[in-house]
């Protein structure tokens, strides 16, 4: 998601009280609001003059991240390989969905930092030739934003769509 700063404030804390979380401050902090550009949902950062506050002592701390940069752009290499010649049939997609899930999840998985789980949700659809594809794929799951991560991509030929979400999560 694309974020863009919506506002900047800069406040003094003198008891811990006052902040929607428990961590270390420093008196002086700058609060940052950005809002996803697509679903105008917004998420409040606190940073120290400087720096960013503290990770939690619970957040795990992976050595290497998630790329979601390399898996997007592996995505956008595979899927055409795999679909530009594929026409839209029900039961045929069913058994392609998993298939590519399965092909998806090795792939990503060669690309991956060690201790991470990868979680691939292929969905294929029908596309009618005279119409645009207007269709939206939402997921939604509890994990730590400091080291898990997700990325998706898409492909759309004459026949068919195909929504693909790659979730990273970190296990200790």
């Amino acid at each position: 998601a694309q974020f863009c700063v919506v506002g900047i404030t800069v406040l003094r804390i003198s008891t811990l009280n006052q902040l929607p979380f428990c961590a270390p401050v420093a008196p002086l902090l700058t609060k940052v609001t950005a809002c996803d550009c697509h679903t105008n949902k917004c998420i409040t950062l606190y940073y120290r003059v400087g720096s960013l506050l503290q990770i939690p002592v619970s957040s795990a701390k992976p050595k290497e991240k998630f790329s979601c940069a390399r898996t997007e752009e592996l995505l956008r290499e595979y899927l055409p390989t795999k679909l530009s010649h594929v026409t839209y049939e029900p039961a045929g997609c069913a058994k392609l969905s998993a298939a590519l899930s399965d092909e998806i999840k090795h792939l990503v998985k060669e690309v991956t930092p060690p201790r991470y789980k990868l979680v691939v949700n292929v969905t294929i659809g029908n596309k009618d030739k005279d119409e645009t594809v207007d269709i939206l794929v939402t997921s939604q799951c509890l994990w730590d934003p400091h080291s898990d991560n997700f990325t998706s991509s898409q492909y759309v030929n004459e026949t068919l769509f195909c929504v693909v979400l790659v979730h990273a999560v970190y296990f200790e």
